[in-house]
């Protein structure tokens, strides 16, 4: 009775303290390598930089497709016009700002909070750390300030948003 007892207690013990195995979910957005990636570019955006990210997504964000002069999306200036419009305002956006009907329309899903980027020299604080959000054709990684206002935006192409099982320890 008294070893039973015990090896209860043990097995209890054992699962509060995070031995026991449980799935946590973990979604997060890898930056890609250059070719799937435009250059981060401040906010808000001015003409030149409007005119290189327009130039970018119609190629695909590939340097290659641009070299060989292969668009990938041919009416690129015309489907991102209002977006860039909006990224261009002095006003540009916060955080709280992309959850609003106005950005929504450009970005339906939620938007990703975990984003890993090898080129970072240290890893950003939850508070203040980057934010992605999906067009239905490339993820846009916005950079943000203090106070949630975004300061610069970068735009990725992923195949696949990387939903990964980790284990609790």
């Amino acid at each position: 009775m008294r070893a039973l007892r015990f090896c209860m207690t043990a097995v209890l013990l054992l699962e509060l303290s995070g031995c026991g195995k449980r799935m946590v979910p973990l979604t997060l957005l890898p930056v890609p390598p250059a070719d799937a990636r435009a250059d981060q570019i401040r906010l808000p955006l001015d003409p030149d930089s409007v005119k290189r990210l327009t130039n970018s997504l119609r190629f695909g964000l590939s340097k290659n497709n641009e070299r060989d002069d292969v668009a990938v999306i041919e009416n690129a200036a015309a489907k991102y016009k209002e977006l860039l419009a909006a990224l261009s305002e002095p006003n540009h956006p916060s955080l709280p700002d992309l959850d609003t009907p106005a950005y929504k329309k450009f970005f339906p899903g939620p938007l990703v909070k975990q984003i890993v980027d090898a080129r970072d020299k240290v890893t950003p604080s939850d508070t203040h750390a980057p934010v992605a959000a999906n067009d239905g054709a490339y993820w846009w990684i916005f950079y943000r300030d203090r106070d949630d206002k975004l300061t610069g935006v970068m735009v990725v192409k992923v195949n696949a948003l990387q939903t990964l099982i980790e284990k609790r320890r």
